[in-house]
């Protein structure tokens, strides 16, 4: 564990039935340190996050919040000790304004709508969208809806958030303001992030350090730059023709979809 503490999940192994999701797999996040979470279609990606987040019992293994045990808390639970999950839908309160929405994650953790409504507009100042504060959020383009998301999860106040592929569906005027808002997360507010993302470039500008899946497996934990040049990578993307996986060049992962 790193002196600030880290968000942990060591031998995490999950089944459905007789197919085998994740099998020992151990990750760590640092505050103030994002983690990429790449890897192909099947990989275990999205039951390890749930896991994370409460959402999914895990057959073995713990999770831990700066040394604290997550096991059998739920999601809320979770979000109280510091730890807050986005999806891929932003999931918005189409009536509310952007400020509404944005205090609603100040309130899920017990602020009074004083206090909520003070976060909420330091978490929008911060993320860029103080003068979307009144708007509401049924008119907000597809950009900026995810940017509010992001901005409610984080008037929870965690000290970790972890994000289901938070470029999806932006385009390439969009995410340069998602790669800001990253960046003033880290580095203004201290919060450590792990994300799942398909997009390469995206994860070698804001990402510290890339952790790739494959057959339930960490197959690479390492520098963003090192990733797509790892041989296991590679084969992982690449596919086996054996299973009918169609071949990709490894220049072009972002285009592997989970």
């Amino acid at each position: 564990m790193t002196p600030d503490g880290a968000l942990t999940a060591t031998g995490i192994a999950k089944s459905f039935g007789a197919l085998r999701v994740l099998d020992s797999v151990t990750i760590s996040v640092a505050r103030g340190e994002i983690v990429g979470m790449l890897g192909p279609n099947g990989a275990g990606k999205s039951t390890l996050v749930n896991i994370l987040g409460g959402y999914e019992t895990p057959d073995a293994g713990e999770s831990a919040l700066d040394g604290d045990p997550l096991g059998g808390l739920g999601p809320d639970r979770r979000a109280r000790l510091g730890l807050a999950r986005t999806f891929q839908s932003a999931r918005l309160f189409p009536r509310l304004t952007v400020g509404e929405n944005t205090a609603l994650g100040a309130l899920g953790v017990g602020a009074s709508r004083r206090e909520a409504d003070e976060v909420a507009a330091r978490v929008l100042d911060a993320l860029g969208l103080a003068d979307r504060a009144d708007v509401e959020a049924a008119g907000l383009p597809h950009g900026l809806a995810r940017l509010a998301g992001l901005a409610r999860a984080m008037a929870a106040q965690p000290k970790y958030l972890v994000m289901d592929e938070p470029a999806a569906g932006l385009n390439e005027h969009e995410v340069p303001a998602l790669l800001a808002a990253l960046h003033r997360i880290r580095d203004d507010l201290g919060c450590g992030m792990l994300l799942i993302e398909h997009n390469v470039s995206l994860v070698g500008q804001v990402c510290d350090r890339v952790v790739v899946l494959s057959s339930g497996r960490v197959i690479f934990d390492g520098p963003p730059g090192d990733a797509t040049r790892h041989p296991d990578v590679q084969a992982a993307y690449l596919g086996d023709a054996a299973l009918g996986v169609a071949a990709r060049r490894p220049d072009n992962i972002e285009g592997v979809r989970r």
